[in-house]
């Protein structure tokens, strides 16, 4: 079970990554996605209020983490079973959402974004003991110290690590542009 899941979780994102290249990649998806960034605060604050209710109703009624399960399946325990198209879907929608809440967001988001596939690769093999180091918080600092952690290390993460991950996965391409 635990080969399956990982393999479905490889099929997953290159599914994601396929449908990005041959759908969003074309000229008219590009120009509607560039207004969904753009969007005005309205449309944005709608978006993030959306947002918001759909992972809760989401996390209501598919659990996103089973402690008692191995490690390597104990995030989204369900994801891949019966109700699969339905998690790609509202996965999905949630990220349009998302997007379309943060809109062009700052230099500082950017900057994380940029790292977003080393991160997301790598934070599969490397993992940081992340609910430790928010216990830890929450006792050396409180909430504050709690909600300061909880944003600062992912994006220090992101910086390094998942920004050195990303530079090795994207070797071969930026040798191969150097090259040619």
């Amino acid at each position: 079970h635990q080969f399956f899941y990982s393999v479905g979780a490889k099929v997953y994102f290159a599914g994601c990554y396929l449908f990005a290249y041959h759908y969003l990649a074309k000229d008219s998806v590009t120009a509607y996605l560039l207004r969904a960034v753009r969007a005005g605060p309205l449309i944005r604050l709608i978006a993030a209020v959306s947002f918001a209710l759909l992972t809760v109703i989401w996390q209501s009624c598919t659990p996103a983490f089973d402690p008692k399960a191995a490690p390597e399946m104990a995030d989204w325990p369900g994801f891949l079973g019966s109700m699969y198209p339905v998690q790609v879907l509202v996965d999905w929608l949630a990220i349009a959402l998302l997007l379309t809440a943060v809109g062009q967001g700052n230099s500082l988001l950017r900057l994380v974004g940029g790292t977003i596939l080393g991160s997301m690769v790598c934070h599969m093999y490397l993992q940081l003991p992340f609910v430790e180091i928010l216990i830890e918080a929450s006792i050396l600092g409180g909430s504050r110290l709690l909600v300061l952690t909880f944003i600062v290390v992912p994006g220090i993460y992101a910086l390094s690590v998942g920004r050195i991950f990303q530079a090795i996965l994207l070797l071969p391409v930026t040798l191969s542009a150097k090259a040619s």
